[in-house]
């Protein structure tokens, strides 16, 4: 009876042990996902690409609050065309659709993490500025935090 009692308070404890270890996990993983991703298109006044520009050219804000920038990166991506019956069309004909060069699309790729004491499901208005005359800024908005 007594090794059957020890038992149970061993298997107890070894189970509080392993879901506190899966919360850890679970808060950790939830941290992870607080990375906002934002793709930027920068052009001219007259609408020129901007492709020469380096990470400390932009300064994102979160809900007016300066944030850092974890990860930059350029993409040049080469859009494949919609197949619809009777008809052509490519990606990029718009003239908000993006930057395109030669046929490529090309923007930024800027991450940085949501501040910590954001609230699952909260609006936060995100702007990016470029301390640089005469070039236009195109990204989203804002997001809202993932719980």
């Amino acid at each position: 009876m007594f090794c059957k009692r020890v038992f149970a308070v061993l298997a107890v404890m070894v189970l509080c042990i392993t879901t506190a270890s899966a919360q850890q996990t679970s808060s950790e993983g939830g941290a992870a996902s607080r990375n906002v991703h934002l793709n930027v298109v920068v052009t001219t006044a007259s609408g020129q690409c901007v492709t020469d520009l380096q990470q400390k050219d932009f300064k994102i804000f979160d809900n007016n609050l300066p944030q850092p920038i974890t990860s930059f990166r350029t993409v040049t991506v080469s859009p494949k065309p919609i197949e619809v019956p009777g008809r052509a069309y490519s990606a990029g004909n718009g003239a908000d659709a993006g930057c395109y060069q030669q046929g490529e699309l090309f923007q930024y790729e800027i991450t940085f993490n949501a501040p910590s004491d954001a609230r699952p499901n909260e609006y936060h208005g995100v702007e990016v500025k470029i301390y640089k005359p005469n070039l236009i800024v195109r990204t989203r908005r804002g997001y809202f935090t993932q719980p």
